[in-house]
């Protein structure tokens, strides 16, 4: 009698060709697969393995038949982590790259952005010395002593005490036509120039001194003063105004600067001013190069116990082109100035390249009205205040406010003056600045016909 045994492996293990049980394909044994050596028809052995004795093999491994062996890794895996791997670097490398070159034009956009606008702002520094933002308004001397005091623009003009000129073409005819004098004084209180009449009468003996030595009619002259020619109630009108006011010195024939001795009223107690502490005024040193870089410094006097001519001293001459070293009671008033004295700083670089547009405009040519005297030359022009200004470029430029915009001028300037020479056509000239320069030049020199005067009363 024969009897056949039939073994059953428990799930999950499955019958194995050497007559054993061992874990499917894609399982393997918990325990290692050496533990199983020599495991055949142990049945007491199968009936003590759990259900949970196999275990899927991990990712990227894998074992093709049933048995107890381990689970060994997959090739492709590998290969393809690999790729992977070398795909994420390379999209980082490229990424970060697109971003180096992004960022770099967007640099360089900033710079052409930048460089465009100083360009521009030079451009407009120099051509706004021959714009006229406020109308030039001058009192005649007869109308200042009928006043009895220094009155404001306000004043001066609800009583019909000045002359306006609302055009360039108005002012520069008018100037062909009657003498003007630019009067520079410092003020002796903050919210009035002269509050004690201190300076009235000075500037009225230096008018009567000045008409005596150039041998003027002192009903015909007429005085430029800050008080009555600019805006005191009006903020944006006074910034127009000041931003004129080289060309109102470009209208003017002579520059007075009032300083006799004086007390200024604000301090406790009121403390002395005269011709020192005048040319400390930051406002003061403007006044004085506005007139010398446009019309030199012939026709420039100081009154401080009588009328002398600045030229004759140096130090004055030194002391006006170092605006920015001056005394401001209110610092904020610098940053007003810089494209002032940029474009005044231009005229006196391209008198200096080109002698036929040298300064002094009033002073040389045979345009002028006949009131005015004939010289050969002023003592101070264009090279020879240009040659000042490089003796103390870091003072009078002061980095924290002009950055690299006089390198550009003086740059774009001599580079225009070099190509127009080679070219011997200026409008074929590359440079924009050197053009429009010389332009603003040529207006403040050309003056017009007496019978052209349009100026309104």
């Amino acid at each position: 009698d024969t009897r056949t045994i039939i073994a059953r492996c428990p799930a999950p293990l499955v019958p194995l060709p050497s007559r054993g049980c061992g874990c499917g394909a894609h399982l393997e044994p918990t325990f290692r697969a050496d533990d199983a050596a020599g495991f055949e028809v142990d049945f007491e052995a199968l009936r003590r393995l759990p259900a949970a004795e196999c275990q899927p093999c991990r990712f990227a491994y894998h074992k093709p038949s049933a048995g107890n062996g381990r689970c060994v890794p997959q090739q492709w895996p590998a290969i393809a982590g690999t790729s992977v791997c070398a795909l994420v670097v390379i999209v980082v490398l490229m990424t970060f790259v697109r971003c180096v070159y992004l960022r770099r034009l967007l640099r360089l956009a900033e710079v052409e952005r930048e460089s465009a606008e100083k360009d521009r702002r030079i451009r407009q520094a120099v051509t706004g010395v021959t714009t006229l933002e406020f109308p030039l308004a001058v009192m005649p001397l007869s109308k200042l002593r009928e006043q009895g005091r220094l009155v404001s623009y306000e004043e001066a003009r609800d009583a019909g005490a000045l002359r306006f000129c609302d055009t360039v073409e108005s002012a520069v005819a008018f100037a062909a036509g009657l003498p003007v004098m630019f009067v520079s004084h410092q003020w002796l209180s903050r919210h009035h120039p002269d509050p004690k009449a201190q300076h009235y009468p000075a500037i009225l003996e230096a008018a009567e001194a000045l008409c005596a030595r150039q041998g003027l009619d002192p009903e015909s002259l007429h005085i430029w003063l800050d008080y009555h020619s600019i805006p005191q109630e009006n903020t944006t009108t006074k910034r127009l105004a000041i931003g004129s006011i080289a060309l109102y010195a470009a209208c003017s024939h002579y520059f007075l600067a009032c300083a006799p001795e004086a007390l200024h009223q604000d301090s406790r107690p009121p403390c002395k001013v005269d011709a020192d502490t005048y040319l400390q005024r930051g406002w003061c040193r403007l006044e004085q190069w506005a007139f010398m870089a446009i019309n030199g410094s012939a026709q420039m006097y100081v009154f401080d116990s009588s009328l002398s001519q600045l030229s004759s001293r140096r130090r004055w001459i030194e002391e006006s082109v170092n605006v920015f070293n001056g005394h401001f009671t209110h610092e904020a008033d610098k940053a007003l100035l810089v494209d002032v004295v940029l474009g005044l700083y231009g005229l006196a670089v391209i008198a200096a390249l080109d002698p036929s547009v040298a300064a002094g405009r009033h002073l040389t040519g045979g345009k002028g009205p006949q009131h005015v005297p004939q010289q050969a030359s002023p003592p101070l022009a264009g090279p020879q205040l240009t040659e000042l200004i490089a003796e103390r470029r870091g003072l009078i430029f002061p980095r924290q406010h002009f950055g690299d915009l006089v390198d550009r001028l003086e740059a774009e300037l001599e580079w225009g003056a070099r190509e127009s020479e080679c070219l011997a056509r200026e409008s074929t000239s590359p440079s924009t600045t050197y053009r429009a320069a010389r332009t603003a030049r040529r207006t403040l020199d050309h003056t017009g016909s007496p019978s052209h005067r349009t100026c309104s009363v």
